[in-house]
């Protein structure tokens, strides 16, 4: 569990964004990670469907979707995905990048 606080997060996701460099524990740069994916997919409509919109929309229900991005994410054992910046990019503005959830998690 971190005891860095959501602004926290974000300050870390944006250097890490910006340079492309991280300087923290893996376990607590994952966790951090995964708390902003999950911020990030409850901002979406698919959030507050019901079962059957979610699976008309994701063909998939909500929670089954966050929890397959976030074991993709957490997944990684020794260190980062090479594509971590833009990881940290999609995550720190997502809504505009991908206006539909879909094409969010394809990105991911």
């Amino acid at each position: 569990k971190n005891d860095v606080s959501r602004d926290e997060v974000i300050q870390i996701l944006q250097a890490i964004a910006s340079s492309g460099r991280f300087w923290h524990d893996w376990d607590n740069l994952k966790s951090m990670l995964s708390f902003q994916l999950k911020q990030v997919l409850s901002e979406y409509p698919e959030a507050k469907m019901t079962s059957e919109q979610q699976y008309a929309s994701l063909r998939e229900s909500y929670s089954d979707l966050v929890n397959k991005l976030n074991d993709a994410l957490t997944c990684f054992i020794d260190g980062p995905p090479f594509t971590l910046q833009r990881v940290c990019e999609i995550l720190l503005d997502a809504k505009n990048i991908y206006p539909n959830l879909s094409k969010l998690t394809l990105a991911l």
